[in-house]
C-alpha cells in the first residue's frame, strides 16, 4: 500500500495458503517444488545478485488475474527471488500486462507460457491490461502465477 493508503493495483488474487490447509494437495504447488530440485547453479551465476537463491527453502504461491483496466504499481516484493509464471489462451485477446524493471526501464513483453525469475528488492510494475468489450468476463486476460522464494531457518 502507499502511505495515503492508497491500493498499488488493481487484479484478482488469491495465496495458495488460502485455498488449502495442507499445499502438497495443489498440483502446482508440487510443480513449483520442482525449482528447488533443478539446477539454480546458472541463474545464480548469471549475476552476483542472484546468488541468494542457492539458499532460498520455502515458497509461497500467489494466483493472479488481470483483466480489463487492471495493473499492478511500482514495488519490491517480501522475499528473496521472485518467480513469474505468464498464461492466457492463444491467440491473446488483450494488450498491455508487460512487466518492467522500474529502475532500469527495460520492459518485458509478456508471453504465453513464460517464467521470469528475479531478485525481489527490484522495482517492478505491470502496465494496464486492456481488452475489447466483446472478451470481457470470459477469462480471456493474463494469468500469472508467482512463486515467492524465501530463506527460513
Amino acid at each position: 500500500m502507499r502511505e495515503t493508503g492508497e491500493l498499488k493495483k488493481n487484479n484478482k488474487g488469491i495465496f495458495l495458503s488460502e485455498v488449502f490447509n495442507e499445499p502438497n494437495c495443489s498440483s502446482m504447488w508440487r510443480c513449483s517444488r520442482k525449482i528447488f530440485n533443478g539446477d539454480t547453479i546458472e541463474y545464480s551465476e548469471l549475476h552476483l545478485s542472484n546468488r541468494s537463491i542457492l539458499s532460498t527453502n520455502s515458497s509461497s504461491i500467489l494466483y493472479s488475474y488481470y483483466e480489463n483496466s487492471d495493473y499492478y504499481e511500482s514495488h519490491r516484493d517480501d522475499s528473496v527471488v521472485t518467480v513469474l509464471y505468464w498464461f492466457f489462451k492463444e491467440p491473446k485477446k488483450f494488450y498491455g500486462g508487460n512487466l518492467t524493471f522500474d529502475d532500469t526501464g527495460e520492459v518485458i513483453e509478456v508471453t504465453n507460457n513464460t517464467m521470469i525469475m528475479f531478485p525481489s528488492w527490484a522495482h517492478h510494475s505491470v502496465s494496464e491490461v486492456s481488452m475489447s468489450d466483446v472478451n470481457l468476463n470470459k477469462k480471456l486476460g493474463r494469468y500469472c502465477v508467482t512463486q515467492f522464494l524465501n530463506i527460513t531457518s
